[in-house]
Protein backbone atom coordinates (compact mmCIF):
# COMPACT_ATOMS: atom_id res chain seq x y z
CA UNK A 1 0.00 0.00 0.00
CA UNK A 2 1.40 3.06 -1.03
CA UNK A 3 2.12 5.83 2.34
CA UNK A 4 -0.09 8.46 0.97
CA UNK A 5 -2.93 6.00 0.65
CA UNK A 6 -2.44 4.60 4.61
CA UNK A 7 -2.33 8.10 5.92
CA UNK A 8 -5.68 8.76 4.07
CA UNK A 9 -7.38 5.96 5.30
CA UNK A 10 -5.82 6.66 8.70
CA UNK A 11 -7.26 10.29 8.36
CA UNK A 12 -10.73 9.48 7.04
CA UNK A 13 -10.88 6.80 9.31
CA UNK A 14 -14.43 6.83 11.95
CA UNK A 15 -15.86 4.28 14.09
CA UNK A 16 -19.32 5.95 14.46
CA UNK A 17 -22.35 7.84 12.82
CA UNK A 18 -21.12 11.66 12.76
CA UNK A 19 -24.68 12.61 12.57
CA UNK A 20 -25.94 11.35 16.02
CA UNK A 21 -22.37 11.37 17.32
CA UNK A 22 -22.76 15.70 19.20
CA UNK A 23 -26.20 13.89 20.87
CA UNK A 24 -24.58 10.70 22.29
CA UNK A 25 -21.35 13.11 23.46
CA UNK A 26 -23.57 15.01 25.64
CA UNK A 27 -24.39 12.08 27.75
CA UNK A 28 -20.79 9.67 27.53
CA UNK A 29 -17.62 11.69 26.04
CA UNK A 30 -16.32 7.92 24.94
CA UNK A 31 -19.02 8.37 22.42
CA UNK A 32 -17.11 8.86 19.03
CA UNK A 33 -15.40 4.68 19.65
CA UNK A 34 -18.12 3.39 22.13
CA UNK A 35 -19.80 1.07 20.06
CA UNK A 36 -16.26 -0.72 18.91
CA UNK A 37 -14.75 -0.51 22.34
CA UNK A 38 -17.62 -2.56 23.83
CA UNK A 39 -17.34 -5.51 21.24
CA UNK A 40 -13.70 -5.42 22.12
CA UNK A 41 -14.67 -5.99 25.58
CA UNK A 42 -17.30 -8.46 24.86
CA UNK A 43 -14.91 -10.87 22.50
CA UNK A 44 -11.73 -10.52 25.38
CA UNK A 45 -14.57 -11.94 27.77
CA UNK A 46 -15.96 -14.72 25.15
CA UNK A 47 -12.43 -16.14 24.22
CA UNK A 48 -10.57 -17.01 27.43
CA UNK A 49 -11.29 -18.62 30.75
CA UNK A 50 -9.23 -16.74 33.82
CA UNK A 51 -7.19 -18.72 35.76
CA UNK A 52 -8.01 -18.50 39.91
CA UNK A 53 -6.21 -15.41 40.30
CA UNK A 54 -6.87 -11.96 38.79
CA UNK A 55 -5.42 -8.49 39.09
CA UNK A 56 -7.28 -5.13 38.89
CA UNK A 57 -4.70 -2.29 37.54
CA UNK A 58 -4.83 0.84 35.11
CA UNK A 59 -2.85 1.91 32.51
CA UNK A 60 -2.25 4.60 30.70
CA UNK A 61 -1.91 5.20 26.89
CA UNK A 62 0.07 7.85 26.23
CA UNK A 63 -1.54 10.78 25.04
CA UNK A 64 -0.88 14.41 24.50
CA UNK A 65 -3.64 15.91 21.80
CA UNK A 66 -7.12 17.64 22.67
CA UNK A 67 -9.49 15.61 24.96
CA UNK A 68 -11.38 16.71 27.62
CA UNK A 69 -10.61 13.39 29.72
CA UNK A 70 -6.98 13.17 29.16
CA UNK A 71 -5.03 12.81 32.48
CA UNK A 72 -1.52 14.14 34.10
CA UNK A 73 -0.03 11.58 35.91
CA UNK A 74 3.65 12.51 36.59
CA UNK A 75 4.86 8.55 37.81
CA UNK A 76 3.87 7.58 34.78
CA UNK A 77 6.32 6.82 32.06
CA UNK A 78 4.07 8.65 29.50
CA UNK A 79 2.50 11.43 31.85
CA UNK A 80 -0.49 12.64 29.68
CA UNK A 81 -2.35 10.48 28.07
CA UNK A 82 -6.24 8.14 28.44
CA UNK A 83 -6.44 6.35 31.05
CA UNK A 84 -8.20 2.40 31.38
CA UNK A 85 -8.85 0.66 34.51
CA UNK A 86 -8.15 -3.48 33.67
CA UNK A 87 -9.04 -6.77 34.50
CA UNK A 88 -6.59 -9.00 33.19
CA UNK A 89 -4.99 -12.67 34.22
CA UNK A 90 -2.43 -12.81 37.00
CA UNK A 91 -0.66 -15.52 35.44
CA UNK A 92 -1.32 -15.11 31.90
CA UNK A 93 -1.43 -11.79 31.67
CA UNK A 94 -4.78 -11.76 29.46
CA UNK A 95 -6.64 -8.49 29.38
CA UNK A 96 -10.00 -9.45 30.05
CA UNK A 97 -11.71 -6.72 30.79
CA UNK A 98 -11.28 -2.41 30.31
CA UNK A 99 -13.48 0.29 31.37
CA UNK A 100 -12.23 3.82 29.87
CA UNK A 101 -11.62 6.82 32.51
CA UNK A 102 -14.04 9.44 30.70
CA UNK A 103 -14.14 12.53 33.79
CA UNK A 104 -18.12 11.85 33.87
CA UNK A 105 -19.74 11.54 37.35
CA UNK A 106 -23.00 13.02 36.82
CA UNK A 107 -24.98 11.62 33.59
CA UNK A 108 -22.69 8.90 32.72
CA UNK A 109 -24.24 5.57 31.82
CA UNK A 110 -21.17 3.33 33.41
CA UNK A 111 -19.44 3.73 36.25
CA UNK A 112 -16.63 4.80 34.59
CA UNK A 113 -15.39 7.89 36.50
CA UNK A 114 -16.91 6.99 39.84
CA UNK A 115 -16.07 5.26 43.23
CA UNK A 116 -13.19 3.18 42.94
CA UNK A 117 -16.11 0.87 44.52
CA UNK A 118 -18.45 0.83 41.64
CA UNK A 119 -15.53 0.01 39.44
CA UNK A 120 -13.96 -2.89 40.73
CA UNK A 121 -17.76 -3.84 40.66
CA UNK A 122 -18.28 -3.06 36.88
CA UNK A 123 -14.83 -4.68 36.29
CA UNK A 124 -15.29 -8.31 38.28
CA UNK A 125 -19.28 -8.10 36.75
CA UNK A 126 -19.30 -12.32 35.56
CA UNK A 127 -16.82 -13.86 38.22
CA UNK A 128 -19.18 -13.59 41.26
CA UNK A 129 -19.42 -16.86 42.73
CA UNK A 130 -16.49 -18.31 40.99
CA UNK A 131 -14.00 -18.45 43.90
CA UNK A 132 -11.06 -16.35 42.18
CA UNK A 133 -8.96 -14.01 43.81
CA UNK A 134 -8.88 -10.46 43.15
CA UNK A 135 -5.06 -8.78 43.50
CA UNK A 136 -5.37 -5.11 43.53
CA UNK A 137 -3.86 -1.69 44.88
CA UNK A 138 -4.54 0.58 47.81
CA UNK A 139 -6.69 2.78 45.77
CA UNK A 140 -9.63 0.34 44.84
CA UNK A 141 -8.77 -1.76 48.60
CA UNK A 142 -11.22 -0.50 51.55
CA UNK A 143 -12.47 -2.84 54.07
CA UNK A 144 -16.01 -2.68 53.35
CA UNK A 145 -15.14 -3.66 49.48
CA UNK A 146 -13.60 -6.74 51.02
CA UNK A 147 -15.68 -7.45 53.16
CA UNK A 148 -18.44 -7.85 50.44
CA UNK A 149 -16.64 -9.48 47.85
CA UNK A 150 -16.02 -12.16 50.09
CA UNK A 151 -19.98 -12.35 51.79
CA UNK A 152 -21.94 -11.83 48.89
CA UNK A 153 -19.72 -12.50 45.67
CA UNK A 154 -17.58 -14.96 46.91
CA UNK A 155 -14.04 -13.76 45.60
CA UNK A 156 -11.41 -13.17 47.85
CA UNK A 157 -9.02 -10.20 48.02
CA UNK A 158 -5.47 -9.41 48.52
CA UNK A 159 -4.46 -5.87 48.30
CA UNK A 160 -2.73 -2.96 50.17
CA UNK A 161 -4.86 -0.24 51.69
CA UNK A 162 -4.05 3.33 52.54
CA UNK A 163 -3.41 4.19 56.43
CA UNK A 164 -6.26 6.65 56.86
CA UNK A 165 -9.16 4.09 54.96
CA UNK A 166 -11.80 3.58 57.67
CA UNK A 167 -11.87 0.27 59.70
CA UNK A 168 -8.41 -0.04 60.63
CA UNK A 169 -6.96 -0.31 64.18
CA UNK A 170 -4.96 2.47 65.43
CA UNK A 171 -2.13 0.42 66.54
CA UNK A 172 -1.37 -0.94 63.22
CA UNK A 173 -1.16 2.23 61.09
CA UNK A 174 2.37 3.54 63.25
CA UNK A 175 5.58 2.40 62.09
CA UNK A 176 7.47 4.11 64.70
CA UNK A 177 9.46 2.64 67.29
CA UNK A 178 9.11 -0.71 65.50
CA UNK A 179 11.86 -3.28 64.73
CA UNK A 180 12.67 -3.35 60.73
CA UNK A 181 11.10 -6.00 58.99
CA UNK A 182 8.85 -6.94 61.73
CA UNK A 183 5.05 -7.78 61.20
CA UNK A 184 1.95 -6.97 63.22
CA UNK A 185 -1.26 -9.00 62.18
CA UNK A 186 -4.92 -8.26 63.37
CA UNK A 187 -8.23 -10.17 62.09
CA UNK A 188 -11.95 -8.77 61.81
CA UNK A 189 -13.93 -12.08 61.20
CA UNK A 190 -13.02 -13.31 57.68
CA UNK A 191 -10.08 -10.14 57.03
CA UNK A 192 -6.52 -10.58 57.79
CA UNK A 193 -4.73 -7.48 58.02
CA UNK A 194 -0.76 -7.12 57.78
CA UNK A 195 1.22 -4.37 59.09
CA UNK A 196 5.12 -4.38 57.62
CA UNK A 197 7.67 -2.59 58.38
CA UNK A 198 10.48 -3.02 55.96
CA UNK A 199 12.71 -0.32 56.73
CA UNK A 200 12.58 2.09 59.56
CA UNK A 201 9.49 4.26 59.37
CA UNK A 202 7.85 2.75 56.12
CA UNK A 203 4.78 0.87 57.36
CA UNK A 204 2.88 -1.30 54.65
CA UNK A 205 -0.75 -2.58 55.00
CA UNK A 206 -2.40 -5.11 53.23
CA UNK A 207 -5.64 -6.77 53.31
CA UNK A 208 -6.63 -10.27 52.87
CA UNK A 209 -9.52 -12.48 52.76
CA UNK A 210 -6.95 -15.55 50.74
CA UNK A 211 -5.09 -15.86 54.02
CA UNK A 212 -5.99 -16.47 57.71
CA UNK A 213 -1.92 -17.57 58.87
CA UNK A 214 0.41 -15.05 60.05
CA UNK A 215 3.13 -16.92 58.30
CA UNK A 216 6.82 -15.16 57.58
CA UNK A 217 9.38 -16.29 55.05
CA UNK A 218 12.54 -15.26 54.01
CA UNK A 219 16.03 -13.75 55.15
CA UNK A 220 13.58 -10.60 55.42
CA UNK A 221 10.64 -11.88 57.22
CA UNK A 222 8.15 -10.73 54.79
CA UNK A 223 4.42 -12.41 55.38
CA UNK A 224 3.02 -14.60 52.73
CA UNK A 225 0.36 -12.43 52.28
CA UNK A 226 2.82 -10.11 50.72
CA UNK A 227 4.77 -12.54 48.59
CA UNK A 228 1.43 -13.15 46.59
CA UNK A 229 0.93 -9.97 46.49
CA UNK A 230 3.75 -9.11 44.41
CA UNK A 231 3.41 -12.04 42.40
CA UNK A 232 0.05 -11.46 41.16
CA UNK A 233 -0.09 -7.58 41.05
CA UNK A 234 1.88 -7.20 37.70
CA UNK A 235 -0.22 -8.37 35.60
CA UNK A 236 -1.17 -5.12 34.03
CA UNK A 237 2.58 -3.61 34.12
CA UNK A 238 3.75 -6.79 31.72
CA UNK A 239 0.88 -5.95 29.24
CA UNK A 240 1.77 -2.28 29.43
CA UNK A 241 5.86 -3.26 28.93
CA UNK A 242 4.65 -5.46 25.80
CA UNK A 243 2.49 -2.93 23.78
CA UNK A 244 4.74 -0.06 24.45
CA UNK A 245 7.72 -2.45 22.95
CA UNK A 246 5.75 -3.97 20.17
CA UNK A 247 2.56 -1.43 19.87
CA UNK A 248 1.04 -0.68 16.54
CA UNK A 249 0.56 3.21 17.37
CA UNK A 250 1.11 5.57 15.24
CA UNK A 251 1.46 9.27 15.64
CA UNK A 252 -1.98 10.85 15.60
CA UNK A 253 -3.86 13.94 17.34
CA UNK A 254 -7.29 12.38 17.93
CA UNK A 255 -7.86 10.74 21.02
CA UNK A 256 -10.31 8.09 19.23
CA UNK A 257 -7.28 6.82 17.07
CA UNK A 258 -5.15 6.51 20.51
CA UNK A 259 -7.93 4.10 21.78
CA UNK A 260 -8.20 1.82 18.25
CA UNK A 261 -4.27 1.38 18.84
CA UNK A 262 -4.88 0.34 22.07
CA UNK A 263 -7.06 -2.09 21.05
CA UNK A 264 -5.49 -3.36 18.04
CA UNK A 265 -2.07 -4.26 20.36
CA UNK A 266 -4.32 -5.59 23.02
CA UNK A 267 -6.43 -8.06 20.06
CA UNK A 268 -3.00 -8.84 19.01
CA UNK A 269 -1.57 -10.06 22.45
CA UNK A 270 -4.62 -11.84 24.29
CA UNK A 271 -4.76 -13.61 20.81
CA UNK A 272 -0.97 -14.58 21.01
CA UNK A 273 -1.48 -15.45 24.83
CA UNK A 274 -4.55 -17.48 23.55
CA UNK A 275 -2.93 -19.38 20.58
CA UNK A 276 0.13 -20.14 22.88
CA UNK A 277 -2.67 -21.84 25.24
CA UNK A 278 -3.73 -23.80 22.82
CA UNK A 279 -0.88 -24.91 21.00
CA UNK A 280 1.67 -26.09 24.00
CA UNK A 281 5.06 -26.35 23.03
CA UNK A 282 6.31 -29.91 22.25
CA UNK A 283 8.63 -31.93 24.78
CA UNK A 284 12.58 -31.51 24.06
CA UNK A 285 13.57 -34.48 22.10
Amino acid sequence: MPLHRFKLLLRLMRFDDRRTREERKSRDRFAPIRGLFEKFNKHCQENYTLSEHVTIDETLRKFRGHCKFRLYMPQKPGKYGILFRVLADAKARYVYRMLPYTGQTDEAEDAESGKPKDLVMKLIAGLEGSGRNVTMDRYYTSVDLVEELCATHKLTVVGTIKSNSKGLPEEVKEAGGREEQSSVFAWNDKVMLVSYVPQKRKNVLMLSTMHDTPEVEGDRNKPIVIQFYNKTKGGVDTVDQMIDMYGAKVGTRRWSMVVFYTIIDISALNGLLVWKETHPQPPPG
